[in-house]
């Protein structure tokens, strides 16, 4: 943990002031005890990271798991490619100008794919993660090469997040809000984290297409699945149904909707057929695994987003549902 962000953080239950027992004064921190000043509640930093939640919190387990095992998947740096960039490009409309030497709020970091990409920007990056895939994040931002003092890492839950109202400029979390059991307070509690400024969402769209394909109706039964047993399930109907989906998404004009009728979520990145098939392993342990699954309508989005104070929103020209808000 960076010593600076003792700056930023306060107890997540009643946003007072936090002290540090940790031995040294290193910049860097790795271990110690975080304790509210006020309330006297106790956090533990570990493995340079603090820890804001009690592990039976954690309700997104499943994409800890996922990202342990396939860490580098996505992220620019080690695939190649340049999709997790696009793609934060296209659901934010932030480039580098927009975001340099800004404190920036990644909420639901998973692995870094994003988190990389906005430190590449020139941000200040703080990425939290209710689940594990912290550490997956901390340690893909070494490798890369960030500099340790522009990011930082928190484990916490969307709800209670450790920081005062309107501490950031931007905040963006990109596919999260509809795998939280209450959608509408993670918005809300997202709307408080910002000044003046902007939220960027992207979220799984309600519409007749959600009960189209496999996800949904696997889901019945899968969602009461262990992590392991959706593992091996979503990597059995992958070896089983990618060499054909391979075949069918080059066919011409159709391709793309035949996949569609496989049991299984395709995709065809930049790159190998390798890493084509790494995706669509993860998109559909994705589908399968989350506790929580729940689309949002482009309408209830925006109803929350004005209840958050938001004054101007923004939908942006992107697959999904992605909107952008302003204060």
């Amino acid at each position: 943990m960076n010593r600076w962000l003792l700056d930023i953080i306060v107890c997540p239950c009643c946003k007072d002031r936090l002290s540090l027992d940790s031995n040294g004064e290193n910049e860097q921190i790795e271990s110690g005890v975080l304790a509210c000043v006020a309330c006297l509640k106790t956090w533990p930093i570990q493995d340079g990271i603090p820890r804001f939640i009690l592990p039976e919190d954690d309700y997104c387990g499943n994409f800890g798991y996922q990202w342990k095992k396939f860490s580098r998947t996505q992220i620019d740096a080690f695939s190649g490619s340049t999709q997790s960039q696009t793609r934060f490009e296209d659901e934010t409309g932030w480039d580098s100008q927009r975001l340099k030497d800004k404190l920036v709020l990644d909420a639901g970091c998973g692995a870094g794919r994003f988190a990389d990409v906005a430190l590449r920007f020139g941000a200040k990056v703080i990425a939290v993660d209710v689940s594990t895939a912290v550490d997956a994040c901390n340690k893909n931002l070494q490798e890369i090469g960030h500099p340790t003092d522009r990011y930082a890492l928190i484990q916490a839950s969307i709800y209670e997040l450790p920081f005062r109202t309107g501490t950031f400029e931007y905040v963006y979390s990109l596919g999260v809000i509809q795998h939280t059991p209450y959608r509408k307070e993670s918005v809300l509690s997202l709307a408080k984290q910002i000044g003046q400024g902007e939220l960027a969402l992207w979220v799984y769209e309600k519409s007749w297409r959600s009960l189209v394909g496999y996800k949904y109706w696997f889901r019945i039964f899968t969602k009461g699945l262990s992590q392991k047993s959706n593992w091996r399930l979503s990597c059995m109907l992958v070896n089983l149904f990618f060499p054909l989906a391979w075949k069918l998404a080059r066919v011409p004009k159709i391709g793309r909707y035949l996949v569609r009728l496989l049991p299984l979520a395709f995709r065809r990145p930049e790159g190998t057929k390798q890493q084509s098939k790494e995706w669509s392993l993860l998109d559909t342990f994705d589908n399968l695994s989350p506790r929580y699954d729940n689309p949002i309508t482009e309408t209830e989005l925006r109803e929350w987003l004005k209840s958050g104070d938001f004054i101007q929103i923004e939908r942006r020209e992107t697959p999904g549902l992605a909107l952008v808000a302003s204060k």
